[in-house]
């Protein structure tokens, strides 16, 4: 009887630790909320990055939020000015509205791949504002429209993977 109530005993504090260790890894694991609807339809980002470049004080940051899985990717990324201070919040839309500095349309672009096919539309129109929320996390809203007729709207918190060249 001893040994059941040991071996009981045992296996608490195996389970106890175990959840304690899941716990933790929650914890750890990257904080996003997603709300993006591209046509209406709602698409999982499962990568996000800013990707900025300046020289002299004149440069570009791309901000790139990607969807997939094995068959297909949708990749969108809106191009912003960068004036190489790793600075990127604030509002930008093309065209240029209300103060808001101009997004490159050419370089704001959705993509999809679906095996060795792929398509672009560049921006036509539209506006975003981006949040940095402290620890390579931003907030970014978006309402798009694309020379192609794709709508993109809505917001995307969660970490980025973050990188500034400054030359």
């Amino acid at each position: 009887m001893k040994k059941n109530l040991l071996n009981m005993k045992s296996f608490i504090l195996l389970l106890f630790v175990a959840l304690l260790w899941s716990c933790n890894s929650d914890d750890n694991e990257p904080k996003n909320n997603n709300s993006i609807l591209i046509n209406g339809e709602s698409i999982n980002i499962v990568s996000a990055s800013i990707l900025g470049v300046a020289m002299d004080g004149s440069g570009h940051a791309g901000i790139t939020l990607t969807s997939g899985d094995q068959t297909e990717a949708k990749i969108l990324t809106m191009d912003v000015s960068y004036a190489g201070d790793n600075v990127v919040v604030g509002e930008y839309s093309f065209p240029s509205d209300n103060g808001a500095t101009e997004m490159n349309d050419w370089l704001t672009n959705y993509t999809i791949q679906s095996g060795n096919s792929f398509e672009t539309e560049h921006l036509e129109s539209g506006a975003i504002t981006v949040i940095d929320n402290g620890n390579d996390n931003y907030t970014i809203d978006m309402d798009l429209i694309m020379d192609g007729g794709t709508v993109i709207k809505g917001s995307y918190t969660g970490d980025f993977q973050v990188m500034f060249n400054n030359g």
